[in-house]
């Protein structure tokens, strides 16, 4: 007697159904883990990191028997590939935007590492506006000078206190007016580089403007000079009132060391004094003189500024002298 077993249909039904809701819940795994995997390369282009590309292999090693064994091999060599260039040391370059410094002083440009880390190995060059020749120039544990700007020479120096944390300043000794512009410094290592941009701009204060006559057309007019400014200075006229006047004329020039020179010329208003102002936006510094008309003579800051300095004092020491006369009148008519 023989005996046959078959399913019935509702336990072959049950069992389809198991079927396809385990499909189905592999396929949405599946794809929960392509659509993670997009997410850790995105953020991988962004902030390569070793975390990052390691989170890659574990999803590409979960996926595994979801993909091609071909498709899982390349995919395994390129995400390699990625951890190694991770792990390799990398830097980012940074420096403040701007540095204002005095003419003829000292400047530190600055420069560092981001994170910190020894820089004692690494190429520091630091350049403008081209790569060579350079301005100073840090490779092999030294200063190398075979090739630098002609301008620089015996004026720059790379500080090393700080080397070890990825700090290294670049100092410029006595500035001049050619040494304004933009500076570069770039650091390479054996795996990766970097540069940074900082820019320098050298100021200085012109001379006392000098308010005269202009003789050679009228003496309803008047000029006013002021030389040896940096960066490109600025004139205003004003009267008595502190209205300003309006010029016919102005001209800005540089001189043979680079330095701007400014010249105006007005129609005299009818107020008795004038005033002219040359101000440094940069430094922020202005300076005045004044003509007095009934004179027709010119009169500097400077001068104006000596007569009171004389003037006090002295009429500070009139003072005194009267009253010790004074005292010394009362003590004699004791005695009379």
């Amino acid at each position: 007697m023989s005996l046959s077993m078959t399913a019935s249909p509702a336990f072959s039904g049950k069992r389809s159904f198991i079927t396809v809701l385990s499909v189905g819940r592999q396929e949405t795994l599946v794809s929960s883990l392509v659509e993670s995997g997009t997410i850790l390369l995105s953020l991988y282009k962004e902030y390569p990191s070793p975390v990052l590309c390691t989170g890659l292999v574990c999803l590409l090693v979960i996926m595994g028997p979801a993909i091609p064994k071909i498709v899982r091999f390349f995919g395994l060599f390129i995400l390699c590939s990625m951890l190694e260039g991770s792990l390799s040391v990398r830097f980012t370059v940074s420096s403040t935007t701007s540095v204002v410094a005095a003419l003829g002083s000292d400047v530190l440009l600055p420069c560092h590492l981001i994170p910190e880390m020894n820089a004692e190995k690494m190429e520091i060059r630091w350049f403008k506006p081209t790569y060579q020749p350079y301005v100073h120039l840090y490779i092999n544990g030294k200063d190398d000078y075979t090739a630098q700007m002609p301008q620089f020479a015996n004026r720059t120096e790379l500080l090393k206190d700080n080397i070890t944390r990825g700090i290294f300043p670049l100092k410029i000794r006595n500035v001049t007016a050619q040494d304004s512009g933009e500076y570069y410094c770039f650091v390479e290592s054996t795996e990766h580089h970097g540069k940074a941009t900082v820019q320098l701009q050298v100021t200085a204060v012109g001379s006392l403007p000098v308010i005269s006559p202009n003789t050679y057309t009228s003496n309803d007019t008047a000029f006013c000079v002021s030389c040896g400014w940096l960066p490109e200075p600025s004139l205003i006229w004003t009267d008595t009132q502190g209205i300003r006047v309006i010029s016919s004329m102005e001209n800005v020039y540089k001189d043979k060391k680079s330095l701007y020179c400014i010249f105006s010329i007005i129609s005299l208003p009818d107020s008795s004094n004038i005033t002219c102002t040359v101000s440094n936006s940069i430094s922020q510094m202005n300076q005045s003189c004044w003509r007095i008309r009934e004179t027709g003579l010119p009169v500097t800051c400077r001068d104006l500024y000596s007569r009171y300095i004389v003037f006090w004092p002295c009429l500070a020491a009139l003072i005194v002298c009267i009253g010790c006369l004074c005292h010394q009148s009362k003590e004699l008519s004791k005695y009379l």
